[in-house]
């Protein structure tokens, strides 16, 4: 019973992103140990609200620039729990650098699970290249 109740705690909790949020209502252990995949896995773009700067002292900042991955090496779980790549649009990153640069950061890490397949499923082909091109134009 006690297992039972910290398992449903990891699923309510909101700061806990191993599913998107959405996807938080439809999700149960069963679906996840059957490889349940998030649908809406938009909510890692939070352009709205506060970032928790965490490594600012240090002047530097991670950036998630996707979320999920495309591959099923079978040595991982990670496309069933986050499902297909989700790129942030290019835009959106821009925007979030410039932020992130005005608050202090000089060094800005871009992360993501398959970083080097950004940008394939909102543009058709890799762009990081051209996200790091125009990420080094900016002020």
């Amino acid at each position: 019973m006690q297992e039972h109740k910290k398992r449903q705690a990891l699923l309510t909790n909101p700061n806990i992103s191993l599913l998107s949020r959405n996807d938080l209502k439809n999700a149960s252990i069963p679906q996840l140990l059957e490889g349940f995949q998030s649908q809406t896995f938009h909510d890692f773009e939070r352009l709205n609200t506060p970032r928790a700067l965490t490594n600012l002292p240090h002047k530097y900042e991670y950036l998630k620039i996707a979320e999920g991955c495309n591959n099923s090496c079978s040595f991982c779980i990670i496309p069933k729990i986050r499902g297909k790549q989700t790129s942030l649009p290019i835009p959106n990153i821009l925007h979030e650098v410039q932020n992130l640069v005005h608050q202090g950061a000089e060094e800005i890490i871009l992360i993501a699970q398959d970083s080097t397949r950004y940008g394939t499923d909102l543009y058709g082909k890799a762009q990081l290249f051209e996200l790091l091109e125009q990420i080094e134009q900016l002020p």
